[in-house]
């Protein structure tokens, strides 16, 4: 993804100069910033974006490991690359654990930072992918009647026919036109398509309690 854009973030300009000067060298688009709060105040496209973060000791809590934890309490974090001093493995372990996608020990080569972006841009398009996937899902889970999602709830775990009938007082022939109707409105061709659009994570972000106890008439 060459027209992605790399980020290099660090406090340090004699150490961020060089690091956009290898970004550039490759061929991607190098942005310069010196601090968390600078980069937190930046729209971004989250698909074409990742991170270079100057996370060695004494490059400041907010750019390095304090940003790094707050980009990871995101729904969709970017990709970031971290780079630590040399013999410093407290301070990889913990940008590992920050949710580093790469961690760089300093001073390392051109080649490994080219290495390492592209899996970041790679990563990037694989969230971004999933996150209109998930969206996706959702609209069309969203024009599903309360019953309709029910059901599907129940699909999703395994249940035949009968059994879902009988778990939602239903006659079989009710499951069944259900069942038709949601294969429509989630625009499923069959039960594997179903399964991958409106997966487990997706149902329960679209609230499956609320809606059994809805059923169930309770509050």
């Amino acid at each position: 993804m060459k027209d992605g854009v790399a980020v290099v973030i660090s406090a340090d300009e004699a150490f961020r100069q060089p690091l956009l000067a290898m970004v550039e060298q490759h061929g991607w688009i190098a942005k310069s910033m010196n601090s968390a709060a600078e980069f937190l105040g930046v729209p971004v496209e989250p698909c074409a974006w990742c991170l270079v973060v100057d996370a060695r000791q004494g490059a400041g809590e907010s750019v390095g490991l304090g940003l790094m934890r707050e980009l990871g309490q995101g729904a969709s974090p970017l990709p970031l690359i971290a780079i630590t001093a040399g013999g410093d493995v407290r301070a990889a372990v913990a940008a590992a654990h920050a949710g580093a996608l790469e961690v760089l020990e300093y001073p390392f080569t051109p080649a490994q930072l080219a290495n390492a972006i592209p899996r970041a841009f790679e990563l990037c398009q694989r969230q971004h992918e999933q996150l209109l996937h998930r969206h996706k899902a959702l609209s069309r889970l969203h024009a599903l009647t309360v019953r309709e999602r029910a059901v599907l709830c129940l699909i999703l775990k395994g249940r035949l026919n009968k059994q879902i009938a009988m778990e939602l007082d239903l006659a079989v022939k009710t499951v069944e036109a259900h069942r038709a109707s949601i294969m429509v409105k989630m625009k499923a061709d069959n039960l594997v398509d179903l399964v991958r659009l409106a997966d487990s994570s997706v149902v329960a972000e679209a609230d499956d309690t609320k809606i059994s106890r809805q059923i169930e008439g309770k509050p």
